[in-house]
């Protein structure tokens, strides 16, 4: 009975951090990006995350064309759900949603809702264009009470999550070279690198596919590192299609023990 306890707090805390890290890597794979220029509007994508070849969750990305304070935008959608098998150790069911300039990709508000066994926090960023900056705001909820946390915020040149995987997919890429995107989860600012490693002939579920070879970093964070996960995230890699719209295929990020995978399912 011990034995099981234990194993049982093992999982909890396996899959806290894989559900982290899957939040994580969406941030690193923000930062891979496309050559061309597209239209993004109708994608639908679905991304199944594990570990060790573990399925464990899934992703769902959708991007609708909205118009917000009389400006084109693109709404962004983003549904991570735990395997329903696994809800005894813990339970996923985040949301997250951003409304973004298209012509700019300028975040006017984004909205995460962690929704992880007992674990609620609703994190929200708001564009302040008066003061130039984006405004975090993080609320957790325990026992049906909502408790605000400490505002935190960065200058508006930063990139919520989401819009930075949009804003990276209309970037180049040319072999050998390392790009730099600064990205703001409401709580923490993050300086991400990617370096294009070279060229693989990957297959996945999906078929087989050409593809850039990206080693993303999260080069540094802001606030205590002890208090940060992205410690937890050490060595990621990532295959991004070379064909138009240049979807990321699959990723592979070293945890603590094993590895989290994440490859793409659906589009």
């Amino acid at each position: 009975m011990q034995r099981s306890a234990k194993t049982r707090s093992n999982l909890r805390g396996w899959f806290a951090t894989l559900s982290a890290a899957a939040v994580l890597t969406l941030v690193v794979v923000a930062v891979a990006g496309a050559q061309a220029a597209v239209d993004f509007a109708g994608e639908n994508l679905v991304y199944e995350f594990g570990w060790s070849g573990i399925s464990a969750a899934t992703a769902e990305i959708r991007v609708l064309a909205v118009t917000e304070d009389g400006e084109p935008c693109y709404k962004v959608q983003m549904r991570i759900k735990g395997q329903p098998k696994l809800d005894w150790i813990w339970k996923v069911r985040d949301e997250i949603e951003v409304v973004t300039s298209i012509a700019d990709l300028r975040c006017k508000r984004y909205l995460f809702k962690q929704r992880e066994s007992s674990f609620h926090l609703d994190t929200e960023i708001r564009h302040d264009k008066a003061q130039g900056l984006l405004l975090g705001s993080r609320t957790r909820f325990r026992q049906g009470e909502a408790q605000p946390l400490k505002p935190n915020h960065a200058p508006d040149d930063h990139y919520d999550p989401l819009s930075a995987l949009i804003f990276a997919r209309r970037a180049p890429l040319s072999l050998g070279k390392t790009y730099k995107l600064k990205a703001f989860d409401g709580k923490r600012r993050h300086d991400l690198t990617y370096t294009v490693m070279g060229e693989e002939h990957i297959k996945i579920g999906l078929g087989e596919f050409d593809a850039w070879k990206i080693w993303p970093r999260i080069e540094r964070s802001s606030g205590a590192d002890a208090e940060s996960k992205v410690n937890k995230v050490r060595k990621a890699t990532l295959w991004i299609d070379k064909q138009p719209p240049h979807h990321v295929l699959k990723v592979e990020t070293e945890a603590f023990v094993g590895s989290i995978y994440a490859e793409l399912v659906r589009k």
